[in-house]
């Protein structure tokens, strides 16, 4: 199963020559994402 959490893409321009184009993307987890804004909350808010 894939969460599918894109945090960035890009590509460039397709090239009608050669029929190539870059593509580049990159995933990150959920828990990393919930656990840096635990952190966050912490350091802004201390209880």
């Amino acid at each position: 199963c894939m969460d599918n959490r894109r945090v960035l893409h890009g590509r460039r321009a397709f090239e009608p020559g050669t029929g190539r184009r870059h593509l580049q993307g990159a995933y990150v987890e959920r828990e990393e994402v919930v656990s840096g804004i635990r952190t966050l909350r912490r350091t802004i808010r201390p209880d």
